[in-house]
């Protein structure tokens, strides 16, 4: 066999420190809760179509609007204004 592609032995050999463990650490945390959210729903979905009568097309609808939902969420995130928000505890007390 060849050898490892010289980009692979690179990476083999990078340091690492803790903002890429805390990067590591969120995104496997949001990559975790994405698929909980949408398992869950598979896991429920045939129990939910028997009580309520549904058809695989609604369940299909559902799932499909589900995933609309988090396109529109990363478009719209993506395009929020990065203005700092003003703290909470500022308007406490008022």
């Amino acid at each position: 066999m060849g050898d490892a592609h010289p980009l692979l032995a690179a990476l083999s050999g990078a340091r690492h420190g803790a903002l890429h463990r805390r990067v590591l650490l969120t995104v496997s945390a949001m990559f975790f809760f994405d698929l909980a959210d949408l398992n869950t729903f598979a896991f429920a979905a045939p129990a939910i179509r028997r009580a309520h009568l549904f058809t695989v097309d609604d369940i299909a609808f559902v799932t499909a609007l589900a995933f609309a939902g988090m396109a529109a969420g990363a478009i719209l995130g993506a395009a929020a204004p990065v203005a700092p928000a003003a703290p909470v505890t500022q308007h406490i007390g008022e």
